[in-house]
């Protein structure tokens, strides 16, 4: 058994090579990144624009009442106009937290095969193979947890969301 040590050199040149050809990690952030900031938009929205929305949207709904023009239609269309607002990127944080661990998926593959290259080539070390088994189960990683967090999130700004819409739409009945 020949055991095999690994200057510094020779490992940060390996993690080099990692960063530079994984291009699927790179995806992985990056679309992560634009969910998070889509998250943290309607979070935003659900917690300082709501406010103003009620009053609005409020304030049109007494207009229309002094003018006697209030009906279950115009009411259902200011809730269903402050809904919207209150769902805002939902479908896109969704779609996201659906597509990175397909993303996860793909980089398995890529480093997997990479992994198999290194075994068939001649000069085939170990530190290649082991670059492969990293970059795939990295990747597998990164898309897995940063699914998790859109899922929870996505499922979090939608019942605040149904929440805050069902209180409006209480509020106006009320009024």
């Amino acid at each position: 058994m020949k055991i095999m040590i690994y200057d510094a050199f020779e490992i940060n040149e390996a993690f080099g090579h990692f960063i530079r050809t994984n291009v699927i990690f790179w995806l992985i952030m990056m679309v992560s990144c634009v969910m998070w900031y889509l998250i943290g938009t309607a979070f935003f929205t659900q917690n300082h624009h709501r406010k103003e929305l009620l009053k609005t949207y409020s304030d049109v709904w007494l207009k229309l009442e002094q003018k006697q023009r209030a009906n279950e239609g115009s009411r259902s269309c200011l809730v269903s106009m402050f809904s919207q607002q209150m769902f805002a990127h939902q479908m896109m944080i969704n779609t996201l937290s659906k597509i990175l661990p397909l993303l996860g998926l793909l980089g398995t593959v890529n480093g997997m095969i990479d992994t198999f290259q290194a075994m068939t080539a001649e000069t085939g070390s170990f530190l290649a193979f082991s670059t492969g088994i990293a970059s795939a189960l990295l990747t597998t990683l990164a898309g897995l947890v940063t699914s998790l967090s859109g899922v929870f999130f996505h499922h979090r700004l939608s019942q605040r969301a149904h929440k805050f819409s069902l209180a409006f739409s209480q509020q106006l009945s009320r009024v």
